[in-house]
């Protein structure tokens, strides 16, 4: 029974106990979850500078992940490309060849250059998640078509640049790498460099037909090996400039990387508990309670006798 002479007394031993219960199911919950907190609001002023990082975490994660989209295609164009220098060292090698000694008669020109355009314009009909890389920002078609692609109708005296055959734009893709950095990267099927070797190849496949005169055979060979001299420099330039793009990127990326190890650590150091402190405060709180209970017991029991002792 609860007298009036000890009922204060209980009142604020019940409010103690219910505070004591408070913070140990706070430092049960810290224990579980490995927080501080479970919202913002009890953070306190720290929840301003938890929310602003964790902002700033995820906008740099996006430019990861734009970044490493954009390499991870930068990657193929550079693979394709040196592939494609690959064949042009080929063909120049059979050019080179063939000019020498008139040789001509014994290499398969017309079925090398054949082989080969239909080779590199699948190269530059490279496809990576839906998108063909060399096509500019009409990604969703094939750059290269070759149906009406002929720049030879001048030879053998017509040497003329010739695009035709490519059904792309001339808007490169960008990427948005950082707060205030966007970057344009790649190229299109267009390039001089593919246009030269392009040419190069529809100008060998021409000198394969027997019904061409040796002078003509001989002078358009010239200018397909003069070409394919071009377009392995321009196309070594391209790879170059790959590099350069990629090389950015993956400086971008690396600032970014710092960053989030950075963030992670001052997110780390405002909300994760400390386990060791937490049992620390669970066991002096049980404690406390325990105390606070035997408190509350003799206080219920005490009889107006023992009060006026």
């Amino acid at each position: 029974m609860t007298r009036v002479s000890n009922y204060a007394q209980y009142l604020l031993n019940q409010t103690y106990n219910r505070n004591t219960q408070a913070r140990m199911k706070e430092a049960n919950l810290q224990l579980a979850s490995g927080k501080v907190a479970q919202r913002y609001d009890q953070l306190g002023a720290a929840s301003f500078k938890l929310l602003s990082v964790e902002t700033s975490y995820s906008r740099s994660q996006q430019f990861i992940r734009n970044i490493d989209r954009a390499s991870g295609r930068m990657d193929i164009m550079e693979s394709t490309v040196s592939t494609i220098v690959d064949r042009a060292v080929y063909l120049l090698s059979q050019l080179s060849s063939a000019l020498s000694s008139n040789n001509a008669d014994y290499v398969a020109l017309k079925e090398m250059g054949d082989g080969f355009m239909q080779e590199v314009a699948g190269l530059l009909n490279v496809n990576h998640e839906g998108r063909y890389l060399f096509a500019g920002s009409r990604a969703d078609q094939p750059p290269v078509d070759l149906t009406a692609y002929d720049p030879t109708a001048g030879l053998p005296g017509g040497f003329a640049p010739d695009t035709s055959y490519y059904q792309g734009d001339h808007v490169l893709a960008t990427v948005r790498a950082d707060e205030d950095f966007e970057l344009t990267y790649g190229m299109a099927a267009d390039e001089p460099a593919f246009e030269q070797l392009m040419r190069a190849l529809a100008y060998v496949k021409w000198a394969g037909d027997p019904a061409v005169p040796t002078a003509d055979r001989d002078a358009v060979l010239q200018e397909a090996f003069d070409l394919t001299n071009q377009a392995i420099d321009g196309l070594s330039a391209l790879r170059s400039r790959i590099g350069a793009q990629s090389s950015v990127l993956d400086s971008a990326r690396s600032s970014h990387d710092s960053y989030l190890t950075y963030s992670e650590n001052t997110i780390a150091g405002i909300e994760d508990a400390d386990p060791a402190e937490a049992i620390t405060r669970l066991t002096n709180e049980q404690v406390q309670l325990q105390a606070s209970y035997m408190a509350l017991s003799r206080l219920s029991s005490m009889s107006l006798l023992d009060f006026l002792k």
